[in-house]
């Protein structure tokens, strides 16, 4: 197996722009839930199935109920069925 790319090697600021990010966010005064929510969005569209079941997660023991959280598993599988155009516009 190939080792992946480790960013954070690649461009040493990587990390402390993350970091710096998540801080700005933190502080923003957004529910945890909605979020976590934003979060597994980001999954979806970079395409992470790790990051999508931790935020999935996160977003549990944040208090997200399952009738928000089950159309964010139908949104990835949806893209797949629609014409062209209208796949675009949902990534």
């Amino acid at each position: 197996m190939e080792p992946r790319l480790d960013a954070y090697k690649r461009v040493p600021g990587t990390l402390p722009a993350i970091r710096g990010l998540e801080n700005l966010v933190r502080e923003s005064g957004l529910e945890a839930p909605l979020l976590e929510l934003v979060r597994i969005r980001a999954s979806q569209m970079n395409g992470c199935a790790y990051c999508l079941d931790i935020h999935s997660k996160d977003a549990r023991a944040a208090g997200e109920t399952e009738q928000r959280l089950d159309p964010c598993g139908r949104c990835v599988g949806s893209v797949r069925v629609l014409n062209r155009p209208n796949s675009a516009s949902l990534r």
